[in-house]
């Protein structure tokens, strides 16, 4: 079984946020326990998958399952890995790979914590989309995400103005 993002998460806000509806909102809990079976089931117009970050991500546990549950999607509904990757740039390239070619995802969330340089490798599947990390719902993330940097600006602003000039393809 997985997690999924119930009403009241902060998944199911930024889903609905983008004009998009939950297909998981008729749970009652933030997070509710679910089969790969009952999410596609629903028929959602997405599908995000959260993985760990820990390398190298095609030996770990669960790998061909969750190649399986892709495999399963429908070609036209977008597969969001929420993965929140980000290192230096051969093992980015690692990470892009892994998930553009292998996996066949659509979509990453990338961590861009270590410079453009780490993303680059995500950026350079053209055809392929890159979600860089700016601000996390984590309740610690205000220690490091809410600081000011300059011109008034909190971190992850500037990363947010970080990632638009990044935004050239």
């Amino acid at each position: 079984s997985g997690v999924v993002a119930g009403p009241t998460s902060y998944l199911s806000q930024l889903i609905e946020s983008m004009g998009l509806s939950n297909a998981m909102d008729q749970f009652q809990t933030a997070y509710p326990q679910v089969s790969p079976e009952s999410v596609l089931r629903a028929q959602p117009d997405w599908v995000i998958l959260l993985t760990e970050a820990t390398h190298p991500v095609t030996q770990r546990p669960g790998w061909s399952q969750l190649k399986a549950v892709i495999d399963l999607i429908p070609d036209d509904v977008p597969v969001l890995l929420d993965a929140k990757r980000g290192d230096v740039g051969h093992t980015s390239s690692f990470y892009a790979r892994a998930a553009f070619e292998e996996l066949g995802a659509d979509a990453i969330t990338a961590n861009p914590y270590l410079g453009s340089d780490g993303l680059e490798p995500f950026f350079a599947y053209e055809e392929r989309h890159t979600f860089v990390l700016c601000r996390t719902s984590n309740e610690g993330a205000k220690e490091l995400q809410d600081l000011v940097v300059g011109e008034g600006r909190t971190l992850y602003e500037h990363v947010a103005l970080l990632a638009n000039g990044w935004n050239t393809r």
